[in-house]
């Protein structure tokens, strides 16, 4: 999730996710847009495949020695410029919708209601950490519960999976990533370098106590 939502990202990320288009060929008609489309293509054929031109953007931003080195020198002709955060928003609202299945628009609205207090501004929230997982089964629980109005017992479990994931986010929300390359791991293998050992932490939010404290009022 982080190659799609850095950690850093803020309320006006997600919010430029949420107003994006879902259209690429309608998007693609934009004239500065075409001309970064048309640079990539002769920078590199791999971009020729329309069909498959936002998947491999996003693998060139995130491991360039796949490409020709001149699919790189593009990026960083148009990197700063407008068309340039357009085409990287839009490429990562795209993997959201079609890969992830998340909607932008519910990602924001979920954000407001259940993110972490902001203590500078505790009337706007801070986001989710969706790399979290209990924040994708706050996701799909609001989708099964906005797919009924009826009241049953299924509806209120569905209802407990927010509430318990809220629980679980105060108690283990804070996600801590420690790599460690693998030139200072001893035994690790020569052919690997670019490896890196992963210790992932987790850690209680007290940011997330008032959110929480706010669901389990709602349901009472």
């Amino acid at each position: 999730m982080e190659a799609l939502i850095p950690p850093s990202a803020g309320n006006k990320y997600f919010e430029a996710l949420a107003k994006t288009s879902s259209d690429w060929n309608t998007f693609s008609k934009d004239p500065h847009i075409r001309q970064l489309i048309k640079a990539l293509k002769l920078a590199d054929k791999t971009f020729e495949n329309d069909s498959q031109f936002l998947n491999n953007y996003l693998s060139l931003r995130q491991n360039p020695n796949r490409f020709d080195p001149e699919a790189l020198r593009t990026i960083d002709n148009f990197r700063g410029t407008q068309t340039l955060r357009k085409l990287n928003i839009f490429a990562k609202a795209n993997h959201l919708r079609n890969v992830w299945k998340f909607d932008p628009v519910l990602m924001q609205e979920l954000n407001q209601k259940y993110g972490p207090t902001n203590y500078d501004d505790p009337n706007n929230p801070l986001p989710l950490d969706w790399r979290h997982p209990d924040v994708h089964a706050i996701y799909w629980a609001v989708k099964g519960l906005q797919a009924t109005d009826e009241y049953s017992a299924t509806s209120a479990n569905t209802d407990r999976i927010v509430n318990h994931s809220m629980q679980d986010l105060f108690r283990n929300g804070k996600i801590f990533i420690h790599k460690i390359p693998s030139e200072n791991i001893p035994d690790a293998p020569e052919q690997a370098p670019n490896l890196y050992k992963v210790d992932i932490f987790t850690r209680p939010d007290l940011r997330m106590f008032e959110p929480y404290n706010r669901s389990v009022m709602a349901i009472i």
